[in-house]
């Protein structure tokens, strides 16, 4: 959710690059804790995450 946040953020604000990289980040760091802390399995729902939140 908080992403969703930085991507409407980015709609609105003239620091959308800024917020769009922080966007980004925020779900490349999601996907190597899902990576490291949970199983293999969970980790094509978070690619689905991926697609959809940016």
């Amino acid at each position: 959710m908080t992403c969703l946040l930085y991507h409407i953020t980015a709609t609105i604000s003239l620091l959308s690059l800024t917020s769009y990289r922080l966007c980004i980040r925020h779900t490349y760091y999601l996907l190597n804790f899902n990576y490291f802390f949970h199983n293999k399995k969970k980790l094509p729902i978070t690619f689905t995450y991926l697609i959809i939140i940016p």
